[in-house]
């Protein structure tokens, strides 16, 4: 098996992952990554996911459509997923895509982890 490039610990009930890859462009990894985190919500029960790119200077567009299926997935879970860290020329992207209207995004995780009430 493929070792992921997910990096996911847990504070309280918030699961905060982190991307290992500076680069997120292979489909087969973004298929992964999908799948991961697709299964980290279903065990999960009411999942709250922080996802941070620190350290993420690309992505495919194939990555919005990802991130796109995870939000819709976890929000019929009754949960809810958070984007932080996004590198400038990245989060431009979302901004062109109004994908920052969609999903919801926090300059860091802490910022993130806050709004879940506290953590």
């Amino acid at each position: 098996m493929a070792e992921s490039t997910l990096m996911i610990h847990r504070m309280n009930d918030v699961y905060v992952i982190d991307f290992t890859d500076r680069a997120i462009l292979e489909q087969r990894n973004i298929d992964r990554v999908e799948s991961e985190l697709m299964d980290l919500a279903e065990t999960a029960g009411w999942p709250k996911f922080v996802l941070s790119f620190q350290g993420v200077r690309s992505v495919s567009s194939s990555v919005l459509g990802m991130l796109m299926s995870v939000n819709k997935k976890v929000q019929s879970l009754k949960g809810e997923l958070r984007l932080a860290n996004i590198d400038p020329r990245i989060l431009e992207v979302f901004q062109l895509t109004k994908l920052d209207k969609v999903l919801k995004i926090y300059d860091t995780t802490q910022d993130a982890l806050k709004k879940f009430g506290g953590e």
